[in-house]
């Protein structure tokens, strides 16, 4: 029999003498026959036993066949060859791979919470973190946290209509329940309806949108709904403050983000609720991008007079008066764009010839002619 070290099991496991697939924090055959998990062992004491193991010598190696701790061969009662066979190799593979929901959420959160820095910006959707450790979350924020894993996983790592399927099932549950919450005048949490809206918003992203943005706009217009009737000011009063304070944040980005569809789609600019002030007066974070979104606002709002002047029989005056508006907005960010820090700067990193399979919905750059540019970080 080959040694494979001390067993690295918990402890139940080790007592039943069956295999323990080592998850953390329980391990789930504990929990799939109902017993309690009590733990396993410190990585201090199996260290000391593995060295324990290559300093006796032979006669000491029978001994603690006999006496020792089993390990995770003995433990199942079979041989394991030496050199290994397919099948063994197959069944270690299987055990060593996370279910297909758990490295959703890694992929998730590493890509959209807990990214590192870049300046001064981090993961956008950094809110996520204080909410999931409320430890009480309502089912709509699980649903909805769980479409947006399996979407954001599905598009980059596995491409599997399962999953897909999964996905979309998910999201539908997140819907039906946000549907209930709203209905219900006694239901609370409105930072965790606000975050499952957003979510919602997100997996719509993440599915491909395409030119139709109807489901998108409106969790949009939800989300911006609800940030009016929470109020501002109350936004950091609550428990996960920060949590709020960053949905707030998001809200602001995904109306203007909404306002540059809307002109792309020739679509007639809705005008801007409580005003740019509302928006943006007291608010945290790098100067630059509030600088940035103000401008974008007061175009927004610029946008919208000039149609509605444009919609009417206006006077000449007017319109002359609209035309030098819009040309201060154009040197207003001619001005922002020339006093960016070196970090806002863009350089070419990587020109892309060919993408694998032909499909450029699924290329990390873009390719062909068209050179992909990125910030310069400090």
């Amino acid at each position: 029999m080959v040694y494979h070290g001390p067993s690295r099991g918990c402890h139940m496991c080790r007592k039943r003498r069956i295999k323990c697939d080592e998850a953390r924090p329980a391990c789930r055959r504990c929990i799939k026959t109902r017993r309690v998990c009590p733990g396993y062992r410190q990585e201090l004491e199996l260290d000391v036993l593995e060295e324990s193991r290559a300093a006796d010598d032979t006669g000491a190696k029978s001994r603690l066949a006999t006496k020792g701790v089993p390990s995770q061969a003995h433990a199942q009662g079979s041989v394991t060859p030496f050199a290994g066979s397919s099948t063994n190799i197959s069944t270690i593979l299987d055990w060593l791979q996370l279910p297909i929901e758990e490295q959703a959420v890694c992929h998730l959160l590493s890509n959209y919470v807990l990214i590192p820095s870049f300046g001064s910006a981090q993961g956008y959707m950094e809110f996520l973190v204080p909410l999931k450790k409320t430890g009480c979350v309502p089912l709509h924020f699980e649903y909805a946290f769980d479409a947006c894993a399996l979407a954001s996983f599905n598009n980059r790592v596995s491409r599997n209509d399962a999953i897909e399927k999964k996905a979309l099932s998910k999201y539908t549950k997140s819907l039906r329940a946000l549907s209930c919450a709203l209905r219900d005048p006694t239901a609370a949490g409105q930072e965790a309806i606000l975050a499952s809206t957003l979510l919602c918003g997100l997996f719509e992203v993440l599915r491909g949108i395409g030119e139709n943005t109807e489901s998108w706009d409106y969790h949009v217009e939800g989300a911006i709904q609800l940030v009016k009737d929470i109020g501002r000011e109350n936004l950091l009063l609550t428990d996960v403050g920060q949590a709020m304070f960053a949905m707030f944040a998001m809200v602001r980005l995904q109306m203007l983000v909404q306002s540059v569809n809307y002109f792309i789609g020739l679509r007639a600019t809705k005008q801007l609720d409580m005003g740019i002030d509302w928006w943006i007066d007291d608010t945290v974070g790098d100067k630059h991008a509030l600088d940035c979104q103000r401008l974008m606002m007061i175009v927004m709002e610029t946008r919208a007079e000039a149609e509605r002047i444009l919609a009417s029989s206006a006077p000449t005056s007017k319109l002359d008066a609209m035309i030098e508006r819009c040309r201060a907005n154009d040197i207003a960010c001619l001005e922002w764009a020339c006093g960016l820090p070196d970090y806002y700067q863009y350089y070419t990193v990587a020109r892309v010839e060919n993408v694998p399979d032909g499909d450029y919905t699924r290329a990390e750059v873009l390719a062909k002619r068209a050179i992909w540019k990125g910030g310069k970080s400090h």
